[in-house]
């Protein structure tokens, strides 16, 4: 029997399977949850597809080192290399462990994708090439002009040798980052609107009658909490709302999940404890049956990375899908390709990134509750559409 060729997707990365087995409480992050569902989706057209990590714990691992680990995040075999706590004798060390796996198990006429670019690579690259494996860069986070240094230094070095030594067409992230970089061969694969069994509950449609009889609106707002993804914004927005709480028809509850800069959003809770029409709380602690339950209660999301910035230059928020694909109403701001997939009928785009527009749309959600209902139901209808695992994983066959 002839064995069947493998697409292995390589990444740093860290997954609740992974945290359970090895004992730890790890936060599985965007990449994480992105290369599981795009695996979902090479799996579920016929593309046998492997995740391989070289994984990194954090500063607050009890142990110092970490053996090798096998798990099935979603039905997605996954192996975790040899790892350890410290982040320099992790780089050191851990492009070994990434080479002996590769060694032992690729075959050349196998295909293993990149997850971005690292210093851990580059040996595995060397190997894989010398052996005639076809190398695809996933690119997701391309350097910015902003990294100085000589961290900075080392990423565009590593950016440029993964470039060159994987196919010419790329996966890309979104299609103004293949503008970015002059590309004229590539595939865009966004990302996928998961159906995570088990994990989510049924639609919750008792909570638009009650929005609709007055109950409060339910905005969320999470994932990374960081400067460019907006929590200023939104703490800004948050108090501007309290300030202009008479106009709200109905009272606003915004539920905080995720990690960052949680001081600000405690806070933030301080400052508005008394505020009897807007409500702030947060839950940064939550598994994923939680999450998803959570969620499920609310109407609708905020998207709020900046624009212009960075990370929104060389990325697509995966956040937006997830919360279209969740059925909620998709608040953002706006950013190039999800404005190209996403009109005003299916989404609340913010009129420029100051707090008054976000305020602005909140007010507007709260006096037109059936609009939001709409419009999360067109989200959730054109996010499924454009962004099913089948769909996706036939981009995924052209791309290979």
């Amino acid at each position: 029997m002839t064995r069947r060729s493998i697409v292995y997707y390589v990444g740093m990365i860290t997954t609740d399977a992974y945290g359970r087995a090895i004992g730890a409480r790890i936060y599985a992050g965007a990449a994480a949850r992105k290369m599981t569902v795009v695996a979902q989706a090479m799996r579920s057209v016929g593309l046998r597809s492997i995740i391989v990590s070289l994984p990194f714990v954090g500063p607050d691992a009890k142990q110092t080192a970490f053996g090798p680990v096998v798990t099935s995040d979603g039905g997605v075999p996954t192996f975790f290399t040899a790892t350890l706590r410290s982040p320099v004798l992790r780089k050191l060390v851990g492009q070994f462990h990434l080479a002996d796996f590769f060694l032992r198990h690729v075959r050349r006429d196998d295909t293993v994708i990149f997850y971005n670019h690292a210093m851990e690579y580059l040996l595995t690259l060397l190997l894989l090439r010398l052996k005639g494996v076809r190398l695809v860069l996933d690119i997701e986070d391309a350097p910015t002009d902003d990294e100085v240094g000589l961290r900075g230094l080392l990423n565009r070095v590593s950016f440029a040798i993964t470039y060159r030594l994987t196919e010419p067409r790329k996966m890309v992230v979104a299609d103004h980052v293949a503008k970015c970089l002059g590309l004229d061969d590539y595939v865009t694969i966004r990302g996928v609107a998961s159906q995570e069994v088990g994990a989510k509950p049924p639609p919750n449609l008792r909570k638009w009658v009650e929005l609709q009889t007055g109950e409060a609106l339910k905005l969320h707002f999470g994932g990374s909490l960081l400067v460019e993804t907006g929590i200023d914004l939104f703490c800004e927005s948050v108090k501007l709302l309290m300030r202009s709480a008479d106009r709200l028809s109905c009272r606003v509850s915004f539920k905080v999940t995720g990690v960052g800069d949680l001081e600000k959003i405690r806070d933030l809770q301080d400052w508005i404890a008394n505020s009897a029409k807007v409500s702030v709380e947060l839950l940064p602690d939550l598994s994923k049956a939680e999450y998803f339950s959570l969620i499920g209660t609310c109407h609708g999301s905020l998207s709020l990375k900046r624009p212009g910035s960075a990370m929104s230059n060389t990325t697509f928020p995966s956040k937006v899908i997830e919360i279209t694909a969740a059925g909620l109403a998709l608040v953002s701001t706006r950013l190039g390709d999800v404005t190209e997939i996403f009109g005003e009928d299916s989404a609340y785009f913010i009129a420029g990134y100051q707090p008054e527009g976000l305020v602005e749309t909140i007010i507007e959600m709260a006096a037109a509750p059936e609009r939001v209902e709409r419009v999360a139901a067109a989200g959730s209808k054109l996010c499924n559409k454009v962004f099913a695992p089948e769909v996706v994983g036939e981009e995924m066959k052209r791309l290979l």
